[in-house]
């Protein structure tokens, strides 16, 4: 195992204001166990429920050593895995986390819950780089939207595996965003979070197990309170923009970003045919839709003086590809 451990801080000036504020998502943290007869009854139905929140959640399933320590996933990183069920006092199987604070049984997870969660937001955001091969090297910005929180934090970034192809004895076949290791110390980096406007951007590297599946691995972090454990908030790569399928033809900019009035949306190409752009709040209502011309080239301006402050979504659909980008209104 080699971890490579690069630090950077980087200020910058971001145009915000102190109620700007990013979409928190829904951070999980998933104690189950692929001997645990319990879990391979209760996890369908968990994993069911989250379909209906793409896009808006991270998860990462840890394999504790409860009830079974002869448990496959537990034993390819005993030490990782044995220091986040410390740090939640888990007891049983399956049980999820969220966002450092609450803990319930998968089975318990409702819709209700979640869409309570959806509507939390975060003083700070993550922007997660990475590139694809071994060694895994990331860059990760956290950029301070609102006011500085107070607190001591810690910066946790893992490997984890997106989908897990394993016929476990419990009967469960597929297994999702296996946590594999820590590119981050186990315990967290400490970090200072910068100023509201200002931006601390951290790297790392680490080597690629030969049993990992390259393709499906991808680095997930999150910043947390050393005193309270809340998750202020996490990043993925995949946040920035979601599709279908290949989306490089609808490639397209938004500026500025926080926004005030003008919501400049900016396109470096031709746009494709039957393309359109809708806008959706944070709980995914339409709140515009406009059909663009095809092969339109420029800039787009939307007025966007009437929106309260929050975050909203931009999105560019063309038959069964789109792409999704994140803006605040300031």
């Amino acid at each position: 195992m080699i971890r490579n451990l690069l630090l950077l801080s980087i200020s910058f000036a971001l145009s915000a204001s102190t109620h700007a504020q990013a979409q928190r998502f829904i951070f999980m943290e998933h104690f189950t166990n692929t001997r645990c007869g319990i879990c391979a009854a209760t996890n369908p139905g968990y994993y069911q429920l989250l379909t209906n929140y793409k896009g808006h959640y991270h998860h990462l399933s840890i394999h504790p050593a409860i009830p079974y320590s002869s448990c496959l996933l537990y034993q390819a990183n005993k030490e990782d895995q044995d220091l986040r069920t410390s740090h939640y006092s888990i007891i049983g199987t399956p049980t999820v986390v969220f966002n450092g604070t609450t803990k319930k049984s998968a089975s318990s997870v409702t819709a209700a819950f979640l869409d309570a969660e959806l509507k939390r937001e975060s003083p700070i955001q993550l922007e997660v780089s990475e590139n694809g091969g071994s060694p895994r090297a990331t860059n990760i910005v956290i950029s301070t939207l609102g006011a500085k929180p107070s607190g001591k934090h810690r910066l946790y970034v893992a490997l984890a595996e997106r989908v897990l192809d394993y016929a476990s004895p419990n009967g469960e076949k597929t297994h999702y965003d296996v946590f594999r290791d820590f590119m981050s110390a186990p315990a967290g980096d400490p970090i200072v979070l910068a100023d509201q406007g200002g931006s601390v951007v951290q790297a790392y590297s680490m080597d690629l197990q030969p049993s990992w599946n390259p393709d499906q691995i991808y680095v997930l972090a999150w910043v947390q309170d050393e005193t309270t454990r809340e998750v202020l908030n996490s990043g993925t790569k995949l946040d920035l923009a979601s599709s279908l399928e290949s989306v490089s033809s609808l490639a397209f900019g938004i500026h500025p970003n926080p926004v005030g009035d003008k919501l400049l949306i900016r396109f470096p190409g031709r746009i494709p045919a039957n393309a359109r752009l809708v806008v959706t709040n944070l709980l995914g209502r339409v709140l515009h839709t406009s059909s663009l011309q095809n092969n339109q080239v420029g800039v787009i301006e939307l007025d966007v003086q009437r929106f309260d402050r929050g975050i909203y979504f931009a999105r560019l659909e063309s038959g069964n590809k789109r792409v999704t980008k994140k803006w605040v209104k300031q």
